[in-house]
């Protein structure tokens, strides 16, 4: 029985993804004529929450960045950005990141484009 149990154990143990430490530079650009006091990023990988903003720093007149840390197993994660308390892209799927390799990405968006 002891056997049983320590190699239910160890399975278990062995099936844990190692976690790694990915940081991602999140930046996204307004058009010019959408005013903009506050954006922010959501996402479904801690740091980021559905439930929370994510406030984003300002670059310029039009565009703002985040860098943020993700303790994850996953080789990717999914987020919007909110301007002014609004999803972009409403009725569309989240937008999809895969983690580089080296654990450092960037990425720049078009608020509410492709």
């Amino acid at each position: 029985m002891k056997y049983v149990a320590f190699s239910l154990l160890l399975l278990l143990v062995s099936c844990v993804q190692p976690t790694a430490n990915q940081k991602v530079r999140y930046t996204v650009v307004v058009p010019k004529s959408m005013p903009v006091s506050q954006m922010a990023v959501r996402g479904s990988n801690q740091p980021l929450s559905w439930e929370q903003d994510t406030a984003m720093k300002r670059l310029n007149d039009s565009t703002f960045y985040v860098d943020v840390v993700h303790k994850t197993g996953y080789a990717y994660t999914e987020y919007k950005f909110v301007a002014d308390g609004q999803f972009e892209r409403q009725n569309q799927d989240n937008r999809k990141l895969t983690f580089d390799a080296d654990l450092n990405t960037t990425v720049t968006h078009l608020f509410n484009g492709k």
